[in-house]
């Protein structure tokens, strides 16, 4: 009996995850782990980070949803001591929501935990403090008493952070005696750390000192760099309070050596802060603004207006995500099961049409029942070959046509190396706000509008529509057929989606009704993609192209195209376009970027 296309990708995806994941077995993303965690031990976030990238990439494969998770947290603790909060919260939701499907209750509360220290160090402190109690309150019942102690630490920093000493100091108690108990000299240290803080918040000079020193010895056994450098800035503002600026000066120079090498923007703001405070001191007013200069710049990355709008856009992503109960692949997988029953009753009727035609008695009724089994075999040829078009057809709406051909001819799909993929992201103006003034029906309306109109423009350019993340969409040239969806192809396809946003608001602006404006960003660099997850499986990019890709797009302007050195160098020559220098922009985690905003020419005037 012949199965649809659609049946036969469903029976072999197994087989498929086995023969990529080949001889490095089953756990080869156990192995990535451990090569991160040694980097990120040793200070290297970098290499730690590329090192998570193909861990994710092998749990993807492996169908692996608690690989996934590990990866995910692990990632987001990097991207939270690099500052970089709006890219930690938002792995972070994800791994939310694969922990509370596997009911991981031990991964759930690491995961609230988590949040709620980003959410600390963004000032929320309200909402840090219902995450760490939805934490602790799951460790407390498992009986993990390690991670209790963790807990303790994270309430005590919090009321800290709130000026509330002396509550602190309780927690920083229960968790020494936690470490204590345990003979943990590294985390003794750490709950030595906070109690310095505590009593340097109650003016306690002299003890806040004992517990520093008594902080730094411990730490200093575990190659604790990360702290090392936070107890170094405590003990020079210890120094600077106690009137010994040029001691301060030293423990702060180390503490900033430290960060600057580990490149954990955090501690480089609170050195530089401490810095500029005993310059200052000193009377040294030159050394004094250089270093509150530094300070002034970093609190902006970390605390700035445009960072507290991206995590209250994830915000809303996360919690709108949260209330959809279907999407497009749930409604394949029923089309799909449709598809089967179809099969079911096909095979049935067949079955009982030739016993009726192996019954027939006479030469007769042998012809009769032969000629009825050729009208049968005919339309039934014709029925299949319907359903086998219509299981193709749901195959491409999911998967690239090559991919999906790769599929059907092999049985799997392997995840391939791209030495160069154009990538385009987009993102929505005032998101936040606008969707405040919107109905939830009508929010969703609108993006599906735009969206709608964007998948027309990327099939008119040959370019490969990826996902779309909350109002974010995001495409690709030159993947999995590098001949289609040229760079040229994609600046072409970006200017055509503003052009479509500008005549769009323009409509709804004469109605009096919100709407959005977009900016777009644009790289091209190498990438991998294959297909991810078992049951809504989908296509998928990773690879440091696409983190390069999302910078374009934040540090892009309204209404314009906002492209990267490397494409910029692929379409320069293009007659219809031109170009306007940006020179090099500093971007979060990535440093100083070429960019260029690009635009078409007409009659000789720049149009974007």
């Amino acid at each position: 009996m012949a199965l649809p296309w659609a049946l036969v990708l469903l029976m072999l995806l197994p087989s498929a995850v086995m023969h990529a994941q080949g001889s490095e077995g089953p756990n080869a993303w156990q192995f990535l782990l451990e090569r991160s965690d040694s980097a990120k031990n040793s200070g290297r976030y970098e290499e730690a980070l590329t090192l998570l990238d193909s861990a994710m990439v092998r749990s993807h494969v492996a169908h692996d949803q608690h690989a996934v998770g590990e990866v995910l947290v692990r990632q987001a603790f990097l991207r939270q001591m690099l500052g970089q909060y709006d890219q930690a919260l938002m792995l972070l939701y994800r791994a939310l929501t694969i922990r509370e499907a596997t009911d991981d209750q031990r991964g759930l509360a690491e995961v609230e935990n988590n949040i709620g220290s980003i959410h600390q160090n963004q000032k929320n402190y309200d909402k840090a403090r219902e995450y760490y109690q939805r934490s602790l309150a799951i460790y407390d019942r498992l009986g993990m008493r390690r991670e209790v102690g963790k807990c303790y630490n994270n309430f005590g920093a919090l009321y800290e952070d709130m000026g509330r000493p002396a509550e602190a100091q309780t927690y920083h108690r229960h968790s020494l005696a936690i470490w204590e108990a345990l003979r943990d000299t590294g985390w003794i240290g750490v709950s030595d750390m906070h109690l310095g803080t505590c009593q340097q918040l109650l003016g306690h000079l002299d003890s806040a000192r004992y517990y520093l020193m008594a902080s730094k010895e411990a730490l200093g056994t575990r190659n604790g760099s990360y702290h090392l450098g936070l107890v170094n800035v405590l003990l020079g503002n210890n120094e600077r309070m106690a009137g010994r600026p040029r001691s301060a000066l030293r423990y702060c120079g180390e503490a900033l050596r430290i960060a600057e090498g580990m490149n954990i923007l955090p501690f480089e703001q609170r050195a530089c802060e401490c810095l500029y405070q005993a310059y200052d001191d000193l009377g040294e007013k030159g050394s004094a603004l250089e270093m509150y200069k530094r300070d002034i710049q970093l609190r902006d990355s970390l605390f700035g207006q445009a960072n507290v709008k991206e995590m209250t856009r994830i915000e809303l992503a996360h919690a709108y995500a949260q209330k959809q109960l279907t999407d497009s692949l749930d409604r394949a997988r029923t089309r799909l099961e449709e598809e089967l029953r179809h099969q079911a009753a096909l095979s049935r009727e067949r079955e009982g049409r030739n016993i009726a035609v192996f019954s027939g008695i006479g030469i007769l009724a042998l012809a009769f029942g032969l000629w009825r089994r050729l009208v049968y075999v005919r339309r039934s040829r014709a029925r299949i070959q319907y359903e086998r078009e219509r299981s193709d057809q749901l195959l491409l709406n999911i998967l690239p046509a090559a991919v999906a051909q790769e599929l059907k001819d092999h049985g799997r799909a392997e995840a391939r190396d791209f030495p160069r993929v154009t990538i385009l992201f987009t993102d929505l103006k005032d998101f936040t706000a606008i969707s405040e003034r919107m109905t939830a029906q009508d929010l969703v309306a609108e993006i599906h509008a735009c969206f709608q109109a964007f998948d027309t423009v990327m099939e008119r350019y040959g370019i490969e529509k990826i996902k779309t993340i909350g109002d974010a969409y995001m495409a690709a040239g030159g993947l999995p057929d590098p001949e289609r969806g040229t760079p040229l192809d994609v600046v072409h396809a970006a200017l055509d989606m503003q052009a479509l946003m500008r005549a769009r608001k323009a409509g709804r602006d004469a109605q009096g009704l919100p709407a959005f404006e977009m900016r777009v960003g644009i790289h091209t660099g190498p990438v991998v993609a294959g297909i991810v997850g078992s049951k809504k499986f989908q296509y998928d990019v990773w690879g440091d192209t696409v983190n390069t890709a999302s910078r374009m797009e934040s540090a892009g302007d309204t209404g314009l195209v906002n492209i990267s050195a490397a494409t910029h160098a692929l379409v320069k020559d293009a007659p219809d376009l031109v170009f306007t220098e940006r020179g090099m922009v500093k971007v979060k985690g990535k440093g100083a970027l070429g960019m260029y905003f690009v635009g078409r020419v007409t009659d000789g005037v720049r149009t974007a």
